[in-house]
């Protein structure tokens, strides 16, 4: 079970507007009904109010899980919503309560289940003081959409990409964990028994240094010292280089139920990996309807209405040379700093769909020159309509863009009729991105060349006025 398979960007407010408890609750009810109409939102607040009275569930640290069940669901349905101001929902530490997540079961053993796992996975990760503040500073609801997304240790283990050459030695009770941060941590001062910088729901990394410092230690000592690093709530711990992993380190490990993984890489080497692997698994995603390709190894996504003519256009410019990426669905992934890398779904990969035609392969139809699996997205093309009543850039001096994932990417908008070579026009398009990155910028040129003539003009030609005759 994912979160993100529980919660959907509908069903999130950034801003609520209740100050009290039952308020709130209502308020709560509307936005998972907005996500999920069919649901009985009058069955839905008695069974959330009949919870609250067996006791609160806002859990302190600003934090609340509203839950029930409730019939006629087929699988457990969530909303998150953030109350700026705070709201007293009766928290055992006596603080206003700012974050809620809301989950609702359905009836039934699978459904209790599930309940369990999710309001565990909640629960866990509210436990991050860094997944907490990032609430606070979110300001976007696809943003906040994202957090929640996660990779389980046992993905870890799986992985084959990557090459982490990964095996697991103790904890297999915990490989359920999560970890939603892209970033790893090494012990340091934990081995001393110093936590206050050990994040939880992190992944911990001993290389030589940390055994060889925990085997300098006595038996008892190194049993202390492990106990109290795996009370903390780490995601899993990996022994790096092949070494021996001391006894004490093997045992708390299992008590705690804390993932201890082995590989025979070095340290270095794995933490690259690993942090590759995490930044890829975690990153923001989005999927689009449109079709992506590589023209002049410029990353064009075409984006329109459905019938337009997108895929026709990426299968002419396939003819004249150029790469398909993705078409119809096209995923896009957001890598740090604004960097934004589009592919196709494992199912269609390599496939259009062409009315007409049906579907083509165009891997066997045109050979491996004419596909790739990823691109960098630099441009994006909306193909429209043509409406004699609007207006269309005709000079390219103001350049818009277009926002996916918080990154502004150049936007073109391109009116289609017959007799307009639409593909000409995206390779130009290309061409002409092409030179904008080398520092030239052909209409802002002419606008500096018109500029500079018409100012040169003044003198020799004047303006309208006195030392102009007009005729009578």
């Amino acid at each position: 079970m994912k979160l993100r398979d529980i919660f959907s960007p509908e069903a999130i407010a950034l801003d609520m507007t209740s100050r009290d408890k039952p308020s709130a609750l209502q308020e709560l009810v509307t936005l998972i009904k907005s996500a999920y109409p069919t649901i009985d939102e009058e069955k839905a607040i008695q069974v959330l109010l009949d919870r609250e009275r067996l006791g609160s569930t806002a859990i302190g640290e600003g934090v609340a899980i509203p839950h029930g069940k409730l019939d006629g669901l087929s699988h457990v349905i969530g909303a998150f919503a953030r109350s700026r101001a705070g709201i007293a929902f009766d928290s055992y530490d006596e603080k206003l309560t700012h974050l809620f997540f809301i989950l609702v079961a359905p009836e039934g053993p699978h459904g209790v289940s599930d309940h369990l796992k999710a309001l565990a996975k909640i629960s866990r990760l509210l436990r991050n003081l860094e997944f907490r503040q990032r609430l606070y500073e979110i300001n976007d609801k696809e943003e906040m959409y994202q957090l929640l997304a996660h990779v389980a240790v046992a993905e870890i283990l799986k992985d084959t990409n990557y090459y982490l050459s990964l095996c697991l030695v103790a904890g297999k009770q915990g490989l359920e964990k999560c970890i939603h941060i892209p970033r790893i941590q090494r012990p340091g001062l934990a081995l001393t028994g110093d936590l206050s910088h050990l994040h939880p729901g992190r992944m911990q990394v001993l290389g030589k240094s940390e055994i060889r410092y925990l085997n300098a230690l006595s038996f008892d000592e190194q049993e202390r010292i492990c106990k109290k690093i795996c009370s903390v709530d780490l995601a899993c711990m990996v022994v790096t280089r092949g070494q021996e992993i001391p006894v004490a380190l093997l045992k708390a490990c299992e008590e705690f139920q804390v993932p201890l993984l082995k590989t025979d890489l070095i340290t270095y080497i794995f933490i690259n990996r690993i942090t590759k692997f995490l930044e890829d698994r975690l990153t923001a995603t989005v999927s689009l309807h449109g079709v992506l390709v590589d023209v002049f190894a410029v990353g064009m996504l075409i984006i329109g209405r459905s019938g337009i003519g997108k895929s026709e256009c990426a299968l002419d410019l396939i003819l004249r040379g150029h790469r398909l990426v993705a078409d119809d669905v096209v995923e896009i992934k957001k890598k740090p700093p604004n960097i934004l890398y589009g592919m196709s779904t494992k199912i269609i990969k390599h496939h259009m769909e062409i009315r007409g035609l049906g579907i083509l392969n165009i891997h066997d139809l045109f050979g491996v020159a004419a596909i790739r699996d990823q691109k960098l997205i630099e441009i994006v093309v909306e193909l429209v309509e043509w409406n004699p009543k609007e207006e269309y850039d005709r000079l390219g001096v103001d350049e818009q863009v277009h926002n996916i994932l918080e990154v502004q990417v150049p936007y073109l908008k391109i009116p289609v009729r017959p007799g307009r070579n639409v593909t000409t026009l995206i390779e130009v398009a290309a061409r002409n991105h092409l030179l904008k990155l080398r520092g030239h910028h052909s209409a802002k040129e002419f606008e500096e060349r018109l500029n500079r003539e018409l100012d040169e003009g003044d003198g020799e030609l004047g303006v309208p006025g006195d030392r102009w005759s007009y005729p009578e």
